[in-house]
């Protein structure tokens, strides 16, 4: 959701199953973490993705399966096409490579 366009909380609990101050609950504890931004919009607070710690997080987490592959022997004709620096990194990641 965020990835689209910046959005008020109210907006991204209309999308969950739970109450309001526990969205703003869990969307406070990702802010603590980095992962997002909030800015006070008049009555409301507006939130928004911050790409910049998700994509040094990505690029650790490639690392360590790129490790994993060099330590288990898998050659590199098996390898994927590398993570372009511009690409928006994605939350869902394919871990079909450490089975």
């Amino acid at each position: 959701m965020l990835s689209e366009r910046n959005m008020a909380a109210g907006e991204i609990a209309a999308h969950f199953a739970m109450s309001k101050p526990s969205v703003s609950y869990h969307l406070d504890l990702l802010k603590q973490a980095g992962l997002v931004s909030s800015l006070k919009d008049g009555q409301f607070v507006r939130y928004s993705l911050e790409t910049a710690v998700l994509a040094e997080s990505s690029s650790w987490i490639l690392g360590l399966l790129g490790r994993a592959k060099d330590d288990a022997g898998v050659s590199p004709a098996h390898e994927e096409a590398p993570v372009e620096a511009h690409a928006r990194p994605s939350l869902l990641l394919d871990l079909s490579a450490l089975e």
